[in-house]
């Protein structure tokens, strides 16, 4: 069994659409707000019927005397602001096009598989026998190494990179913005300080803040 390496040019990308009236990068938009929503009615079905209770930063009761906002009054003001980041997203999408990254990620799973070919080589170990082996343990693969190297990386290490990438980022700039608010004498007595008086406790809440917080 032979190796084309230049084959590898011609695969990865043209990916169907997941859902074939909204194109994906707009469907990816919804993902946080849906993941969002289902994991605060898990914890809250928790908080019915009492499970990890012990794990609480304050009790029910505490909860109550402290809370100053409804349900009602806090799930608004939360789906408020991921109007407005999803509007503000869709709006910046449609004005900046596609991103400049988006070839290199449709491209990259060839690049991944090449690389992985190329270092097994490296490594000295024969590819025809590992191509080999891998059939017997996965029958239902592709039977062409190449195709299945790009299969698992569109679907596994490319995905799980995004991911860490995405993390990274988020995670960074939600930092510096929380410090600003909280170094900023005027951003955090016209707009943070009302988010630190509204001691909601509800596990929808953390999300519960200005717009202008919400946008920048």
């Amino acid at each position: 069994m032979g190796f084309n390496w230049t084959e590898l040019d011609e695969q990865g990308g043209d990916e169907p659409r997941l859902i074939s009236i909204i194109p994906d990068a707009y469907l990816s938009l919804l993902i946080f707000p849906l993941f969002f929503w289902l994991f605060s009615f898990i914890f809250m079905a928790f908080e019915q019927v009492g499970i990890l209770q012990q794990y609480r930063l304050r009790t029910s009761a505490e909860a109550g005397k402290l809370n100053k906002v409804t349900p009602w009054e806090c799930a608004r003001n939360v789906l408020g602001n991921q109007t407005l980041e999803l509007s503000v997203s869709v709006l910046a999408m449609r004005l900046l096009g596609p991103s400049p990254l988006s070839g290199f990620w449709e491209a990259s799973p060839r690049w991944v598989a090449l690389a992985a070919l190329r270092l097994l080589a490296v490594a000295g170990l024969d590819v025809d026998r590992l191509a080999g082996k891998r059939l017997l343990l996965f029958p239902s693969s592709p039977p062409d190494l190449q195709d299945w190297l790009v299969t698992c990386a569109s679907h596994l290490a490319i995905p799980a990179t995004q991911l860490l990438v995405a993390l990274f980022v988020a995670d960074t700039w939600q930092y510096f913005a929380h410090r600003f608010f909280h170094t900023n004498r005027f951003f955090y007595s016209r707009f943070y300080l009302w988010v630190r008086e509204t001691a909601d406790v509800w596990l929808v809440g953390w999300l519960v803040s200005w717009l202008t917080i919400r946008f920048l």
